[in-house]
């Protein structure tokens, strides 16, 4: 009895923290690289056992499989599936009996429960190799060989993980064999961009780079790169604008991959968007030499030849006047910001880029209070 009642308090404490976790569309997606996620989780695979109810939200009852972690409070749960989460912006699939379910839990109860499918039809299908992988590693805590193979593991979740863990552990246990590996893998672009960017780390950690050999192997992975998608790219700028000192030098080097001709796209997104990052423009010095030299650059973007470069520049010179909070600073730099946005649409002849910088001149016209901007037709009018 005692149990059961113990059962359901904690259920219960866990329901309630899940009704007021917030909007669907904040993101509880698990961080299984950290290995405080581990600590601060229940990871478990289920089953389900029943489906029951009202079909707009029926009640699920789900069985305890097997853990990846400490055991959970309960053998079972009934919870309605609008306690799930099954991801940002995503509604609740359709789930019947025996269908098996990767269950992430907050020991403290401050999140929903965090489901994925681990069955054929479920994008957590391959997850179960990794969670055991990660916690064989965890359980062998006293055998750094595990912590060494996981490094070098195939899997990069289980790689990722290896190597943060690793960076916390003495340097002795950086063999030379191990660096000469680390060394290869941070060279393939194939190799997912933070096992790399780790891996050149656990480098400077061993002595064998040192931070500026780092800092110098981020900016050639950003500007050399072949095949890497924008987003992967952002690891490495993010990398790059962690280093305050070499701030002058980190935004040349974006800006250069901006504007200048055949550069990559995915390269020059990446670059356009880290010019307005506050590491990068400061904004409460808005007009000092290296910010005004980002402005500088997107006024030269607005001419640029590939037309989504210099839609994107306008948006980001309306984002820079957003983002100046003292007024006498925001004003003077969006006179000038307007000058420059309506003098590239009086040359603008692609008809997607025109709307666009039409409307960041209508933005900006907005902040500065004065009437909007001239339109298409009003224009083709006066010729």
């Amino acid at each position: 009895m005692r149990l059961c009642i113990r059962t359901l308090a904690v259920l219960s404490l866990h329901l309630f923290a899940s009704s007021s976790a917030g909007a669907k569309n904040i993101d509880y997606s698990p961080d299984l690289t950290s290995e405080e996620y581990w600590k601060q989780h229940y990871i478990t695979l289920v089953r389900v056992d029943a489906v029951e109810g009202k079909p707009s939200n029926p009640m699920i009852t789900f069985s305890v499989v097997r853990g990846m972690t400490d055991k959970m409070p309960a053998k079972s749960y009934r919870v309605p599936l609008s306690f799930l989460w099954f991801g940002v912006g995503e509604g609740p699939p359709a789930l019947h009996a025996n269908d098996a379910l990767l269950l992430f839990l907050h020991k403290k109860g401050s999140s929903p429960f965090v489901v994925i499918r681990s069955d054929a039809r479920g994008k957590g299908a391959g997850l179960i190799h990794t969670l055991s992988g990660i916690k064989h590693i965890r359980e062998a805590s006293k055998d750094p060989r595990a912590l060494l193979d996981g490094v070098l593991c195939e899997d990069p979740v289980v790689s990722i993980y290896s190597m943060k863990e690793l960076l916390q552990k003495p340097r002795t246990l950086l063999t030379p064999e191990l660096l000469v590996e680390l060394g290869k893998m941070r060279d393939r672009e194939e190799v997912a961009p933070r096992a790399r960017i780790l891996g050149s780390m656990l480098m400077v950690r061993s002595g064998s780079a040192t931070r500026d050999d780092h800092y110098d192997w981020i900016k050639s992975g950003i500007g050399d790169s072949k095949t890497l998608h924008w987003k992967d790219l952002n690891q490495f700028v993010d990398e790059l604008l962690a280093y305050p000192e070499r701030r002058k030098e980190a935004v040349l080097f974006l800006a250069g991959k901006l504007v200048e001709n055949d550069v990559r796209l995915d390269v020059r997104i990446a670059a356009y968007g880290a010019l307005t990052d506050p590491r990068a423009f400061n904004y409460s010095q808005p007009f000092e030499e290296v910010s005004e030299s980002i402005l500088t650059t997107y006024f030269v973007a607005l001419r640029h030849r590939e037309p989504v470069i210099r839609a994107a520049a306008a948006m980001q010179i309306h984002a820079i006047g957003q983002g100046i909070r003292r007024g006498r600073d925001r004003i003077t730099l969006c006179q000038k910001a307007l000058e420059e946005v309506e003098a590239a649409l009086g040359v603008e002849d692609d008809a997607d880029t025109r709307r666009t910088i039409e409307q960041v001149s209508a933005q900006i016209r907005a902040i500065l209070g004065v009437p909007g901007a001239v339109t298409n037709s009003e224009r083709d009018r006066d010729r």
